[in-house]
């Protein structure tokens, strides 16, 4: 093997590696915001946990597919890197970078793969006055067809409106792969909008592969 082959056969295997230790490329800069890495899910994966009703949120583990529906419609989305801004110190409770993540819609569809969706959230400096005069630039709105969902943090997505109930239905899934997520299973869990309760589920418990 000549040394150009023998290089490329080393760095792929290395971009292979590296997808499958970190769950999703957190923090590779040399990677485009627009890559993905499809991950296998692994079993020491498994300690991961949704967390579902914390207020109005839902939060998301990196990698697994969330599934949400409405209206007969069925969509699904994942958090595929979360990338901290290094060259800033947070202030308080705040947060500043980029998350990345992967959408699909209409999943009762044959064709919802071909029109995946792959988006880029960031979170600047907070800027203003105390609590109600502060605001984050940025862009924390992620898309699922024709549906959006701001995120409060990295991991953090509303479940509807802000503080509302917008009528849609969350169901977790250990799936890192779209093409295993089990629309149709009868151990699916789906939850709606309740900020009473709070809801914690372990990855190891939930239908998709593992």
């Amino acid at each position: 093997m000549s040394y150009p082959q023998q290089s490329a056969t080393i760095w792929s295997g290395r971009f292979r590696e590296l997808c499958s230790v970190a769950l999703i490329c957190v923090g590779l800069t040399l990677i485009p915001s627009h890559a993905l890495c499809q991950t296998d899910c692994s079993p020491e994966d498994d300690t991961q946990t949704f967390t579902i009703g914390a207020g109005s949120f839902i939060s998301l583990p990196i990698g697994r597919f969330l599934l949400v529906r409405k209206n007969g419609h069925i969509g699904a989305i994942r958090i595929t890197f979360i990338s901290p801004d290094k060259s800033v110190q947070p202030r308080g409770s705040e947060w500043v970078g980029k998350v990345g993540y992967e959408s699909y819609y209409d999943l009762n569809s044959g064709s919802f793969i071909q029109t995946g969706h792959t988006g880029q959230l960031e979170f600047g400096r907070m800027k203003g006055v105390g609590f109600h005069y502060s605001w984050q630039p940025g862009n924390n709105k992620a898309l699922i067809g024709p549906w959006k969902f701001g995120f409060m943090d990295p991991h953090e997505m509303f479940m509807g409106k802000y503080m509302e109930d917008s009528g849609f239905e969350f169901a977790p899934t250990a799936s890192c792969d779209i093409k295993a997520i089990p629309i149709h299973d009868d151990h699916l869990r789906w939850f709606h909008y309740d900020r009473d309760t709070q809801n914690k589920l372990p990855v190891s418990g939930l239908p998709g592969n593992h």
